[in-house]
């Protein structure tokens, strides 16, 4: 099958993924989250989205849980879900959670062996510690992407700074080491790897590009981060999205995500641009749900990022520049 994604130019990316990747990225993520059939799951984001699909679809069909599927990502319905259905598996967005923990009328849920996951941009403090006090649950933030699968989850829910621990089965190494203090290009190897991509090329520092495989088939993924001593994976950005402001690097996709996390945007692309007397600062165009202020989603930046890295500019608009 192919999955689809985007580049780091906004243009499609076909993942192509074999009967053998998918078997393994199953198999992997059962042992790794206690899968069983037993397994109450609710996907909010589209079964052709990799996380739905390798959370969601793959799970039900392969162990036999129970599968539903909502599209109406409406905080009082979701909560409904939860608590009527008993779901106690639950792939989502920083910005689902964010919407479900600024409900008023939230109340604790009873579910046991309750498996909340956050993927695919930064799961802020606020967010986590909010939502476990009002629902006594824990958010477990995860790294996923479209040709790897699950890489790293942090099972104990305590950090949100940090992915959690790589999962069995799956080799994390940071730049040239298997670990690091400092950040670095993250590389991955497992048997649950898409083996070809097409799209837009990307080269590397090391001279291996982007999505492919160095001589032992090892996947440099192009995600930033380092691994701390006790072996906790940190994501920081982007290879390609790495540029300087005041001397200082900045990795646009942290920013994005922190925008996007925000649960009145719906979508963000963040440049560095150069002003002629401020010198360069970073500037976001945004796609909001319904009202919302550019003062809301700075303050938001603020609260959550250095402060170099917070934009001085939100633009506003219906679709994303390309």
């Amino acid at each position: 099958m192919v999955l689809f994604t985007n580049d780091s130019q906004g243009d499609p990316k076909g993942v192509l993924r074999t009967d053998e990747n998918l078997e393994h990225s199953a198999q992997l993520i059962a042992k790794a989250l206690d899968v069983t059939e037993e397994d109450r799951i609710l996907t909010t984001v589209p079964l052709f989205h990799a996380f739905g699909f390798d959370l969601g679809i793959s799970l039900a069909l392969k162990f036999g849980a129970t599968l539903y599927l909502e599209d109406e990502v409406a905080p009082k319905r979701i909560v409904k879900l939860l608590r009527d259905q008993e779901i106690n598996f639950l792939p989502g967005t920083p910005g689902l959670y964010s919407g479900l923990a600024k409900l008023p009328t939230a109340k604790p849920l009873k579910i046991k062996g309750a498996r909340y996951f956050s993927a695919g941009s930064p799961l802020t403090e606020a967010t986590a510690e909010t939502f476990k006090a009002k629902y006594g649950i824990r958010v477990m933030p995860m790294y996923h992407t479209t040709e790897t699968s699950v890489v790293a989850v942090d099972r104990k829910g305590g950090t949100p700074d940090t992915v959690g621990k790589v999962i069995d089965g799956v080799e994390v190494r940071v730049g040239d080491g298997k670990s690091s203090t400092s950040d670095g290009p993250i590389w991955v190897k497992s048997k649950a790897i898409a083996q070809k991509s097409i799209g837009r090329v990307v080269k590397g520092t090391s001279g291996v590009q982007v999505g492919a495989f160095d001589d032992k088939h090892w996947l440099r993924t192009g995600d930033i981060g380092k691994l701390d001593k006790a072996g906790r994976l940190f994501l920081s950005g982007r290879e390609d999205q790495l540029v300087k402001v005041d001397g200082k690097r900045v990795a646009l996709g942290e920013v994005e995500g922190c925008i996007e996390s925000f649960p009145k945007v719906e979508r963000a692309r963040v440049r560095v641009i150069t002003d002629p007397l401020g010198g360069p600062m970073v500037v976001a165009s945004v796609v909001a749900f319904g009202k919302c202020g550019a003062e809301e989603i700075i303050d938001h930046c603020a609260k959550n990022l250095a402060p170099y890295k917070v934009p001085r500019r939100i633009e506003f608009c219906e679709t994303l520049p390309t």
